[in-house]
């Protein structure tokens, strides 16, 4: 099935006439709406639910100008060693069993590097974002916008 879909992809692509050159482009529109599309597995946690719930209601499209709050999460380093971490102070055979890290500690195994944070907020400003606050890790961004620079 893959070889029959491949081929035909691949002649849609080599073609110069015109109805299939429509064809291509309608074809090659559909595949980046699909590869495109924010719901697709390994995106969202297991234990989300990706359907509306029945009692929401659509109301319209959000003005250029009602504020919004986003939290945009930056790239932690120290992930491995902070599982690493967790591991030793939950195995009760280890040493370091029941030695629990500070939320200082955990901090600085996990805050992003000075050049992600660096870039991510200079990213945002360009877009016209300088409203955020920061947690004490430094790992999330929860900025509060007008919705323009959003649509």
């Amino acid at each position: 099935m893959n070889l029959i879909l491949t081929s035909f992809v691949e002649s849609l692509l080599t073609t110069t006439s015109q109805p299939l050159r429509t064809m291509r482009t309608v074809l090659t529109l559909v595949v980046v709406l699909v590869c495109s599309s924010p719901v697709r597995p390994g995106f969202l946690e297991e234990d989300q639910d990706v359907l509306i719930p029945d009692d929401w209601s659509r109301v319209g499209p959000v003005g250029p100008s009602e504020q919004l709050e986003l939290t945009f999460a930056l790239r932690q380093q120290g992930v491995d060693l902070l599982g690493e971490t967790l591991r030793r102070v939950s195995d009760p055979d280890s040493p370091q069993y029941a030695k629990y890290l500070r939320l200082e500690e955990v901090s600085s195994l996990v805050r992003p590097s000075d050049l992600t944070q660096k870039v991510v907020r200079r990213w945002l400003q360009s877009h016209g974002v300088s409203a955020c606050l920061s947690v004490l890790t430094r790992d999330f961004l929860q900025c509060t916008m007008p919705a323009q620079p959003v649509r």
